[in-house]
């Protein structure tokens, strides 16, 4: 538990300085702020101080600065002060925040019926005289690397979208294996859309040896090379599901994710990860 508090009469400005005082109370309360309203409560801090030298420095008694009253011209005391934020914090959002932290108070005050100078109704609908500083954004990539991804990941969604075509074209012309014969790579993916397709099925059907399987079916083989040999020896093409050696039947966007997808019209099975 902090306590947050302010002397007005620790400024020449007093008046003022309890004006912008009562609303800080109130808009910290509004907002239900549960630090205090820091922002708030610096913000009448600082522009309080400045004011009694600002308004000083020009030949007139702070103690005639209020809210309510145009004597002296508040409006210019507010612009001079964001210029002195300036200078203080030139590479910093404390202006902009102290600022608009002022404006939000003077434009409470007049909300809730109290008097305030209408120039300074006004003031309070413009914009700060700087914007908040904008920092470098941090990327993870560069922007000929964020191109380069974006298009391998289109190249791969045209890939995707042509091995999904001939994939349908290919159940399209299967037909059941037991009569068409388990050569024909679109019997094998009628067998796989029908759930016949197993490592017992596919040993009893088709020869030993990938060397010796028809090159329409060797073909998909992702680690088969023309040597006849495996790229992973360890693992040989009987390990695993049926749907691992049909990869141009699957959909892998690599550079964000990869989806899997069977293209089965009437069986589809989907795994996904990000």
């Amino acid at each position: 538990m902090k306590r947050h508090s302010i002397n007005p009469a620790d400024y020449r400005c007093s008046v003022l300085a309890a004006q912008l005082a009562d609303e800080w109370v109130k808009i910290t309360r509004a907002l239900g702020i549960g630090d205090g309203g820091v922002n708030y409560g610096g913000a009448v801090r600082k522009f309080a101080a400045f004011t009694d030298e600002c308004v000083r420095a020009r030949g007139l008694d702070p103690a005639d600065v209020r809210l309510d009253r145009d004597e002296i011209d508040l409006v210019e005391v507010i612009y001079a002060w964001e210029e002195a934020l300036r200078r203080e914090f030139p590479q910093s959002k404390q202006p902009y925040t102290l600022v608009k932290a002022l404006l939000a108070m003077i434009e409470q005050r007049a909300a809730s019926g109290a008097r305030v100078c209408e120039n300074l109704k006004a003031r309070t609908q413009a914009p700060t005289a700087f914007r908040a500083p904008r920092g470098k954004p941090l990327d993870e990539f560069t922007n000929a690397e964020r191109i380069a991804l974006r298009d391998a990941a289109r190249g791969q969604v045209r890939a995707t979208e042509a091995r999904l075509h001939r994939g349908r074209d290919l159940l399209a012309d299967g037909m059941d294996p037991r009569d068409g014969g388990w050569r024909s790579l679109p019997n094998l993916l009628w067998a796989a859309r029908a759930g016949m397709i197993n490592s017992k099925v596919l040993k009893r059907e088709l020869p030993s040896e990938p060397k010796w399987w028809p090159p329409e079916i060797r073909g998909l083989l992702p680690a088969w090379r023309n040597d006849g040999k495996t790229r992973r020896p360890a693992s040989g093409p009987w390990s695993g599901p049926w749907d691992r050696p049909c990869s141009p039947m699957r959909w892998t966007c690599t550079p964000f994710g990869s989806c899997s997808f069977w293209a089965c019209p009437t069986r589809p099975r989907r795994n996904s990860t990000t």
